[in-house]
Order: structure tokens, then sequence, then C-alpha cells
């Protein structure tokens, strides 16, 4: 055993103390606590480059290594849970960093800017990465993200410029903006099929990437996910130019926006498909306001559109006719609002989200009243709605729309008191029965597959039953703070590791049936 030949300790203002030591083979020994902010204190003349954090430390606090320059190896026990913010960032020379099993969190930046860290063998038990965890780690080669970690945040891996190997865990359900963001070494990823969203620029930057595998299913994918777009211009069958961007090329989930090049008017055909650097891409989405205030009668978009952008027809006061495919899923906010001559608008069953005031001051409004459907879509409801109102939706509706009865803006839509959902309803839209204040029950079936943001806030609902052993993944919670939730048994410990579910449990009780 090499022999001692530096030591000290420090005790802090709460009574806890931490200890160090440093041995003549260069390996410096700290014990005892070590909280957020404070200062290490080590004074010796003897160099070290080999930091050792003893048994029974159960947490590396913020800032408490940062910048110690002569730091080139790292041993980790099983005791530390945690690893602060910024805790070992700009060690330049730390080499190796030996972590042990029971680390469940590493904090932001904790190894920012340490240039020469190699290679990580993370543990089984860790849980979470923090913002920017290994931003700037210019030697890092290869890594492998274990399957306890279900989000990898901001940046975590952002310029980490040799970066050439990456293994990501199924169950992994995220992979936040900026992610891999300038690691220009990474050739190929495979993407799990657990992975719900990916996002902005979280691999921007990564020239090598070619031909990358999304998985199949619901998986949000930001424009920008792959870098900046694309543009190129095409002639439609009309003889209108259209601008298209291509966001996302080196995916098999590219998608291609649309706007006209300048006026439109007329009979309006919306290309299918755009070539652009030598390949051949699917128009996919109508640009937000692209045709906002032009005079065009009819509208043909393509099979390949999915979705009709915020505002894309808004105040088209000379439209009369629109065929919107038969792979359209999301209308957007305002999408036809205005349009005074629109009086039909056949929905394919594949709509799975229509918009705030999509078909505001319309004819279709004019010529209904009570409950508005449109095909499997209930849009929202047309006059008076009576005091100790019940709604009971008619069978095949699969989608509720946005703020269908958001009574922020329609002081008698309050009066609805309940509502029953058939069996296979598939989308309750965002703010759909916000603010109905008198709504104090609602039953939700096992089809249901989403529940916006804000659905049922200030509403008289306190008690829900969710149905699903499996939870759905929300972004923010749709009901008031305090509402029981009454869940099938065994399930509580699930809800509290589900995105959405997890960040609300302190405001919402939980009952098993």
């Amino acid at each position: 055993m090499a022999k001692i030949v530096g030591k000290g300790h420090k005790t802090w203002k709460d009574g806890s103390s931490m200890a160090y030591s440093i041995s003549e083979d260069g390996v410096l020994t700290v014990s005892g606590c070590l909280f957020d902010g404070c200062t290490i204190p080590i004074k010796s003349k003897v160099p070290f480059h080999h930091l050792v954090i003893a048994e029974g430390v159960q947490a590396i606090g913020i800032e408490n290594f940062t910048g110690f320059d002569e730091l080139e190896e790292l041993t980790l026990p099983s005791s530390v849970k945690e690893i602060g913010n910024e805790a070992f960032a700009f060690c330049r020379k730390l080499r190796r960093v030996h972590f042990s099993e029971g680390l469940l969190t590493i904090g932001k930046e904790a190894f920012r800017g340490c240039v020469s860290l190699g290679g990580l063998h993370l543990p089984e038990t860790l849980e979470i990465i923090r913002e920017g965890a290994f931003i700037g780690c210019d030697a890092l080669q290869k890594v492998r993200i274990p399957k306890s970690v279900k989000s990898l945040e901001d940046s975590v891996f952002s310029g980490c410029d040799n970066l050439g190997g990456v293994i990501l865990p199924k169950g992994l359900t995220e992979i936040r903006g900026g992610t891999f963001h300038g690691c220009s070494a990474l050739e190929s990823i495979k993407i799990p099929s657990t992975v719900r969203y990916i996002g902005q620029w979280a691999f921007a930057g990564c020239d090598k990437l070619q031909d990358v595998v999304i998985p199949q299913g619901e998986v949000r994918l930001d424009r920008r996910a792959f870098g900046k777009e694309e543009k190129c211009i095409v002639k439609g069958e009309d003889g209108f130019d259209y601008e298209c961007s291509v966001y996302n090329m080196v995916t098999d989930k590219a998608w291609t926006t649309i706007r006209p090049s300048g006026k439109v008017e007329d009979h309006v055909r919306v290309p299918a498909y755009v070539e652009c650097h030598g390949k051949i891409f699917p128009v996919t989405t109508i640009e937000r306001s692209a045709f906002s205030g032009m005079r065009m009668r009819s509208v043909t978009l393509p099979h390949t559109v999915v979705e009709v952008g915020d505002s894309a027809f808004e105040n088209c006061s000379e439209l009369v006719s629109v065929n919107l495919g038969n792979s359209l899923r999301k209308i957007g906010d305002s999408a036809f609002e205005s349009c005074k001559w629109l009086s039909s608008l056949e929905l394919p069953d594949t709509v799975i989200q229509v918009g705030y005031h999509a078909l505001e001051d319309t004819r279709i409004l004019d010529l209904h009243w009570g409950v508005i459907y449109l095909g499997h879509v209930l849009y929202g409801y047309r006059g008076h709605l009576p005091e100790h109102s019940y709604i009971e939706a008619r069978e095949g509706t699969t989608v509720i729309a946005d703020s269908a009865f958001n009574s922020k803006f329609r002081d008698d839509w309050k009066n609805l008191e309940g509502i029953v959902l058939p069996d296979g309803i598939k989308r309750i839209g965002d703010c759909a029965f916000y603010m109905c204040r008198n709504l104090k029950s609602v039953d939700l079936p096992k089809s249901l597959e989403y529940i916006g943001n804000s659905a049922f806030s200030s509403t008289a609902v306190r008690e829900v039953t969710l149905p699903w052993r499996k939870p759905k993944e929300i972004d923010t919670v749709p009901f008031d703070k305090n509402t029981l939730f009454r869940v099938p048994k065994g399930t509580v410990e699930i809800y509290s590791k589900t995105r959405g579910w997890d960040d609300n449990l302190k405001q919402y009780k939980f009952v098993e049936k």
C-alpha cells in the first residue's frame, strides 16, 4: 500500500465534514460530505492524478471538482447516487472514469469540456443523464447508453467530434434537442422502436450520417432534428410554381413542406412529389399560412399530404371545394377559418387532430346546429347549450377536436355537466373541455390513445378512472391539481415512471382499485 504523504479535513457549518489523503503514487482519496458548491480544499505540494471517492459518499456536489487540471483518472464507489452539475467540468486531462453500479444521475454539464475522456462505461443503474453532461468531450469515441435511461436530455453529447459509436437502448423514449449535435464522426445510428420524440438539432452537424431508419409508429420528429432543410422549386400540374423545403433528408421519414411561390387562383392542385439533390421526396405538409387570403375556388391535395398547417387556407373567401386526399392526419388551428363559402369537408379516416377554430366562420358551421360532427370527428357545438346538459358522443367517433367545448370563449358551454365517450375513441384534443366548470364526470375508454393538454382543466371533474395498466405518455396532465386517479391494481409505480404522470404525482392522488 502506497505511503500517505499528505492529508487534511474540513468541517462545514452544519457540522458535517470531509477528509482527504494523498498517496505517494499520486492517488487523492476523498471521504465524507461533499455538498453543492463547496470547494474541496486540497493543500499539498505532492501532485495527484487519480481521484478516488471513498465508499459512503452519497453524492458529488455541484462544481466540487471543476477545473482540476491534473486529474487523469476518477474512481467512484457504489454509494454515490448522483453526480452534481459541473462536478468535473473542464478537467481537461481526465482520461478514464470508473463508474460503479448504484449511480442514478449524472448532472447538467457534469463532465463538460473533459477533452481527454476517451471512453465511457456507464453503469446499468443509471437513469438520468442531464443536459450537456458530456458536451465538448472531444476525445470520446464510443458510448453505450444503459437500458434504464429513458430520455437523453438536450446537448448531452454535443460537440463530441470523435464520437463514432453509439448504442441506444430499447426502452429509450426521447432524444432531445442537440443531443448529438456536431458529432461529425458518427456514421450510423440505430433508433430503438421505443423512441417517440427526436428533438431539434438532435443530430445536426453529424455530416457522415446517411440513411437513418426511424422506427415505425408515432414518432414526433422535429423538422430540424437532422440539420437544416434543403429548398427547391416545383411546377404543379395547375401551372403554378411552388416553393418546397425538405427536412431530415437522411432519414426514411423525410418530409416536405410546400407553399405557392406567388399568388394562385381558380383551381389548385398541389404537387405530390418534388426532386431535391437527385432524390424524389413526397410533399407531406401544407405550410403555415401558405394559401392564406388567396383567390382560388377549389383545392386538391395529393395522397402524400399528412398535415395542413395553421391558417393554411385562412380567409380564402372564394374557396368552395376542398379534396383532402386519403392520408391526412392533422388539420391545424384556423386552417380554413373565414372560408365563407366552404360548405362541406370530407375528412379521411386517417385524421387524428383538428385544430382550434379550424372551420370557424364557414358555411359548414352555418348549416349545423347542436353537436357538430365531421365524419369520425366531434368538432364542437353550435348554439345555446341548456343547463344540466349531458352529451353522448355517437358511435364511430374517434376524435374530439381541439377546443371542441372550450368555454373560455362560449359562456353557455359551461352548462355541460357530463360527456359520454364511446368505445373506439382515440383522441381528446387540447383544451377540448377547458373551463367547462360544471363538467363533473367523464369515463375514459381503454381505446383512448391521447388526452390533450388542459383537456379537462378548470372543470368540476375531481375523480377519474384511468383504465390502462400501461399508462399513456402525456406532455401535461390534462386535469386540475388534487384530482383523484383510480388506477388498476399494481400500477401506481408504473405511472410514477411514465412521462407526464411522473412529474405530477405530488399534486395528484393515485389510488389502486
